[in-house]
């Protein structure tokens, strides 16, 4: 289900959802509850034009609500992006020395776990470098 009647995704994972057969999408609709007993069962849907309140039944659901960074915190400290995500270089420092920053609250082109993993990997590792100097 998506809230509007498009999707904002890149054009390369749009086209490949839409092309996928067991994807079915239901646009201009929101959850409003989760429903089942001890099970997943279905999903109350508000539609956002009409209002109008329907059941799709499921056993399963993904939950993705974007990809605002939470970056409040350091807001005053570090130097942030224009998206309000944290600044860093390839080492995974931020504008401040020993301070480093990984996944989805950094600059990034790319927002993906296996990144996200990459990213720590490469911040644990200067981050102890950085200890021992």
């Amino acid at each position: 289900m998506h809230r509007r009647d498009a999707l904002r995704a890149s054009a390369v994972l749009a086209d490949a959802a839409m092309g996928t057969e067991n994807i079915e999408f239901v646009w201009n609709s929101t959850p409003e509850a989760f429903l089942g007993d001890g099970k997943l069962a279905a999903i109350r849907l508000k539609n956002t034009q009409t209002g109008e309140l329907s059941d799709l039944a499921t056993d399963g659901a993904f939950v993705a609500v974007g990809i605002v960074p939470r970056t409040e915190l350091v807001r005053d400290q570090l130097r942030l992006a224009a998206d309000g995500s944290i600044e860093t270089n390839e080492r995974m420092e931020t504008s401040v020395p020993g301070v480093f920053a990984a996944g989805d609250i950094r600059s990034t082109p790319l927002r993906q776990v296996v990144t996200a993993c990459a990213d720590g990997a490469v911040a644990a590792t200067y981050a102890i470098e950085a200890v021992r100097v």
